[in-house]
């Protein structure tokens, strides 16, 4: 609570720094803020944190309620129905965990994300009833907070889907941070020197954060995975989380690019070569145009070879997870799609096997 946008990347930066010195996370991890999507996945799809009806119920979480009402001055205030104790902010943990076991997402102090606040991440309805939220200063003003805080009591500002954009510099007494620890990296194919932490793409990242597609994280319930995606050429991709579905057609007029998840239980080494091999009884036509084998991971990719009028590509990545190997395999038709190096390069890098 009381802590600038500034202070908390700083806060970050020097976790990151003292948690490496000591050995607990390795040298691609760091602590950095939520990013906005990341929050959207936290905080769930019901309307507002605890579910769809109004008011919370007993024990959701620390709002603007009768206890935060107790001591103030005079009559007229408009808090919620109810009392969870606290007059201001609460300790963390005072209030059950959401179903992914994180505490205080909507309640006791808003909280930092790593985005730029543009108003077109609110809902229309909610910028007519807070017009405020329209200034958004050209999109790189103000910082996006989300969830509510202890002296929020009108339901238009639990809402779920709700953002707030607050000045990066200033402190405010409703307002604190979490941090997330990330992992992995992703190189740019035009700069293999420079890199940026995967999570700072946002869960749908714009297309020029990859050079072309808009690549969204879904989680593969099947095998155990997660992987990086094109939505706009895979729009059912959240099959993949929702049930044990583990292919995917794209949405294109001649349905022959597809996206397939498997798994063997085979030397890594074995199933790379069976997946560079090319003329095979399976794939007459398959020339490979580049394959690297690493320890723990694979790569192959090429033509599939003349389809009607059309050249099929493919792309596929095979990784380590425990005594399998979980593979991805992703065709499709070159007039159907134009996928960029850079698109190849994140979805590659965000599969490893996690």
């Amino acid at each position: 609570m009381g802590v600038s946008w500034d202070e908390a990347k700083a806060f970050c930066a020097w976790l990151t720094e003292t948690e490496r010195k000591a050995h607990h996370i390795s040298e691609k991890q760091e602590y950095r803020l939520p990013t906005d999507a990341e929050w959207s996945k936290a905080v769930g799809k019901s309307k507002y944190p605890w579910g769809n009806e109004w008011p919370p119920p007993e024990g959701a979480g620390n709002y603007f309620d009768d206890a935060a009402v107790a001591n103030l001055p005079g009559e007229g205030w408009k808090q919620i129905p109810g009392n969870d104790g606290f007059a201001g902010t609460s300790p963390v943990g005072s209030f059950k965990p959401n179903p992914f076991g994180l505490y205080d997402v909507s309640g006791n102090v808003r909280q930092w994300c790593e985005d730029w606040y543009r108003k077109e991440m609110n809902e229309k309805s909610l910028l007519d009833k807070y017009p405020n939220l329209k200034e958004d200063g050209g999109g790189e003003k103000y910082r996006v907070v989300r969830g509510a805080s202890w002296d929020v009591s009108a339901a238009e500002r639990l809402l779920s889907f709700g953002r707030g954009g607050y000045t990066p510099g200033r402190r405010y007494n409703y307002c604190g941070f979490r941090c997330v620890l990330s992992g992995l990296e992703i190189v740019s194919a035009k700069d293999e020197k420079s890199s940026v932490p995967l999570e700072s793409l946002p869960q749908s990242a714009p297309p020029n954060a990859t050079g072309a597609q808009t690549l969204t994280r879904v989680y593969v319930k099947k095998y155990g995975v997660s992987a990086l995606l094109p939505t706009d050429v895979f729009p059912d991709a959240k099959k993949l989380s929702e049930s044990d579905q583990s292919f995917l057609q794209g949405n294109s007029w001649s349905r022959q690019t597809t996206l397939t998840f498997s798994s063997v239980r085979e030397p890594l080494a074995k199933v790379y070569a069976e997946c560079a091999t090319e003329h095979s009884p399976q794939a007459p036509s398959k020339t490979v145009q580049y394959k690297v084998l690493k320890p723990t991971w694979f790569v192959v990719s090429g033509d599939l070879g003349p389809q009607a009028d059309a050249s099929l590509g493919f792309y596929t990545k095979g990784v380590k997870k425990d005594s399998f190997v979980v593979i991805m395999h992703f065709q499709w038709r070159e007039d159907d799609f134009p996928f960029s190096e850079e698109t190849f390069t994140a979805m590659s890098r965000e599969f490893d096997g996690n």
